[in-house]
């Protein structure tokens, strides 16, 4: 359901980087086989893969919005399943549309509400927005994190993308796997945050982080990563099923003794949809997809990336899980320099 990419570097004319942002927007076609298209400042190029499915002639990305102050301008991936009452509230407070699509709707409630427009949004969604006004780049993942989104943090900027080959195509990205990536390519669990490219990282579910030229800031799953891989291999959108975080914060907190109120796991999810789902389906044991972990599939994996440098963790590097404090009560982030981790308000 579309792909998206850019390239944010302060100490560059990026408007002579066409060759560049087109490599990185051509790794997605199989995300967005419908449409591709390329916008450019002086500091921020973006670049877009589309998947049709709102508005067909109206949606084309990237989208931007002219203001008294600059340019705004947004790539977006996803669906926002509330757009209809905003592009509504929208409207009643003086806003114009030219199109139908959900894309113009989050752009708008940008200009409105600016950051905090993400408590806002319910639905599925990765995107994102320069802000020519305040030269500064405004990253958002959904709350549970179905769209994939990551970044790639450069001396004088960032790179982002849907997925890590699009980042990997520009020549700043170095191509480097450390032991950590390793593991977390072959296990079934995978650290908040973490890409298996060093220096790579995972914007967070329900996270907003926004790059400027003086600090990067962050405001505050594997298996739809891997759902999101398989479908957008071949340009299927697939819809999430109980993906409205309304409801999954409302279960999160029903007791335990409610949620195996018949001593098996997923109780409820059972009892909701035993009369519209077979005994076969209803009943059956919860089952992942299967991995098999072990030395031929790592040795399988080396020979098929051959060019691809395995190197140990260097000394001194230190990795803390998100939320932990650390020595003097430092919490996530004092380790790495111009991150400055802030909570965001609950919807």
């Amino acid at each position: 359901m579309c792909g998206i990419t850019g390239w944010v570097s302060f100490g560059r004319d990026l408007r002579a980087e066409q060759a560049t942002v087109d490599a990185m927007t051509e790794t997605m076609s199989c995300r967005g086989p419908d449409d591709r298209g390329t916008w450019f400042a002086e500091h921020a190029a973006l670049g877009h893969r589309r998947l049709a499915i709102i508005d067909l002639p109206g949606g084309r990305q990237p989208m931007s919005a002219d203001t008294p102050g600059g340019a705004v301008a947004i790539v977006y991936s996803g669906e926002a399943y509330n757009f209809t009452e905003l592009r509504a509230e929208l409207i009643r407070r003086g806003h114009r549309f030219r199109t139908d699509s959900d894309t113009e709707v989050v752009l708008h409630a940008y200009l409105e509400w600016g950051d905090a427009l993400a408590e806002r949004l319910n639905g599925m969604y990765a995107f994102a927005i320069w802000d020519s006004r305040e030269d500064k780049l405004v990253m958002v993942r959904d709350r549970m994190g179905i769209k994939p989104f990551y970044y790639y943090q450069i001396p004088d900027g960032v790179l982002f993308g849907s997925e890590p080959k699009a980042i990997l195509a520009s020549p700043a990205a170095e191509h480097t796997v450390t032991l950590d990536g390793i593991r977390d390519l072959f296990a079934f669990i995978k650290p908040p945050g973490h890409a298996v490219w060093e220096g790579m990282h995972e914007v967070e579910p329900g996270t907003v982080v926004t790059v400027s030229s003086r600090h990067l800031t962050h405001f505050v799953r594997i298996l739809l990563d891997r759902k999101d891989r398989m479908s957008m291999a071949v340009g299927l959108e697939v819809r999430v099923p109980f993906c409205d975080h309304r409801l999954v914060e409302y279960v999160y907190n029903a007791l335990w003794s409610l949620k195996t109120y018949d001593g098996r796991e997923k109780s409820l999810l059972r009892g909701a949809a035993r009369d519209v789902l077979p005994p076969s389906v209803a009943d059956r044991v919860k089952s992942p997809v299967p991995v098999h972990p072990g030395p031929g599939v790592c040795r399988e994996a080396a020979e098929q990336r051959p060019g691809v440098p395995v190197q140990p963790r260097p000394p001194g590097v230190r990795h803390r899980q998100p939320g932990l404090a650390g020595p003097g009560g430092r919490g996530r982030g004092a380790d790495h320099a111009g991150v400055s981790p802030r909570p965001r308000t609950r919807a």
